[in-house]
């Protein structure tokens, strides 16, 4: 469902169970409230203190269906740290993981490793902090040129001396931009890329060769974002691979998803600690990790009526998750506390 659909559904359901509002809700409102609600309504499905049955998330259809459409794969190339220790670089936008599968060589001699070095190509750049002129961003990308974001395109109430709602914007746009399958090999990251952190940056990642990428903060003039070309060593060998479920050790139920296909795992196979951003894998002895196939479930659009999203969950969820909207917003309207509420939120994403 779109915004404009989701804020229909919630006008009309508000206005059937209280007829007596007369405070008029902003729209604005409106989508930090629906926004705040797709987070609870992901935490009921994925949370294992929600799970009753105890079945684990993979093995209730219910729950699997409700978030489908969020689920994510990928592989990362391990970069090995210490003898039996390595780490991978956890996509942007990870809400929650689900499981992975390391791709590794059993009792391999030392002698018959090898190191390759795989490009990683990154631009790293800043929008400006005073809008005082439009603002494009495009990626050249297998000779072709995207626009990821222009303020011209944008409603005025983007435009104007509010950093938040061009971070906001941004994200929008060029999330939307990425999701086509010509670009879906670059990741958009705000800030941290792994351990690094920049403040209001924003970080284009590629294991692919990126063109170029152009900031343009008036008609003519080019802010040139910091393009970096990094080499991460990966140890391969010309052993067999082999593919086994890793199990994640800072879950907070590691004691019974041991036992799930979810993220079983033979003694032999390797384990992973998830930190923000990174995750450490470690291996046994005589044992080369060469990737991690990660699957996660990535944190959906946010809810903006003035450009126009729409929630990537199937309208079972969507409707559910607008009828929650509603019994919370009632609450406080009959409450007195929505002026409260709202003064002390400040309407902070």
């Amino acid at each position: 469902m779109n915004a404009q659909e989701l804020h229909i559904d919630f006008d009309l359901k508000l206005q059937k169970i209280n007829s007596n509002i007369t405070r008029n809700i902003e729209p604005e409102e409106k989508d930090w409230l629906l926004n705040k609600e797709v987070i609870k309504f992901l935490n009921k499905r994925t949370r294992d203190i929600s799970d009753f049955k105890r079945r684990g998330f993979e093995e209730d259809t219910k729950r699997l269906k409700d978030v489908k459409s969020l689920i994510r794969t990928v592989s990362l190339n391990v970069e090995q740290i210490e003898e039996s220790k390595g780490r991978v670089i956890l996509p942007s936008f990870n809400y929650k993981d689900l499981k992975a599968s390391a791709i590794y060589y059993k009792d391999c001699e030392e002698s018959k490793a090898r190191e390759v070095a795989p490009i990683i190509n990154i631009f790293r750049f800043k929008l400006p902090e005073v809008i005082t002129e439009p603002i494009k961003v495009e990626l050249t990308h297998y000779g072709g040129i995207k626009t990821l974001y222009n303020t011209v395109n944008l409603p005025s109430t983007y435009i104007g001396r509010n950093t938040l709602n061009l971070t906001k914007s941004f994200i929008i746009e060029a999330r939307k931009a990425l999701l086509t399958t010509k670009f879906k090999d670059i990741e958009l990251y705000y800030e941290w890329y792994g351990d690094t952190y920049y403040e209001n940056t924003f970080f284009l990642v590629s294991n692919n060769k990126l063109g170029n990428v152009k900031v343009y903060s008036d008609g003519d003039s080019n802010i040139n974002p910091v393009y970096l070309s990094v080499s991460k060593a990966v140890r391969h060998t010309s052993e067999k691979e082999i593919k086994r479920p890793i199990r994640f050790i800072s879950t907070e139920s590691a004691d019974w998803k041991e036992g799930s296909f979810l993220s079983g795992s033979l003694l032999e196979s390797p384990t992973m600690e998830l930190e923000e951003g990174l995750g450490f894998v470690y291996f046994p002895n005589k044992t080369i990790v060469k990737q991690v196939v990660f699957t996660y479930i990535c944190r959906p659009n946010l809810i903006d009526i003035y450009l126009g999203t729409s929630l990537n969950l199937n309208t079972d969820a969507c409707e559910e998750i607008v009828s929650q909207t509603v019994s919370f917003t009632n609450a406080l309207l009959n409450s007195g506390n929505y002026e409260k509420y709202f003064n002390e939120t400040n309407l902070i994403e």
